[in-house]
């Protein structure tokens, strides 16, 4: 999870996990998670194995929504 104003680094957060590029997993992603993508939310996952990964700057906010 990331602020608005902010952007990932797809290519970098592959690498870093030593992944493909996630471009183009569309259905990758629909699969594993049962969620069409645009809907796929750290939220929406809560109940699924997935790791949430939140980005460090977030930490210091009060509240998320």
């Amino acid at each position: 999870m990331v602020a608005a104003e902010r952007e990932i680094d797809l290519k970098k957060l592959a690498a870093r996990w030593r992944e493909e590029t996630p471009h183009g997993q569309t259905r990758r992603s629909e699969a594993l998670t049962g969620l069409q993508v645009g809907g796929i939310s750290a939220l929406a996952l809560l109940s699924k194995p997935f790791e949430v990964c939140l980005d460090r700057p977030a930490l210091e906010l009060e509240r998320i929504h």
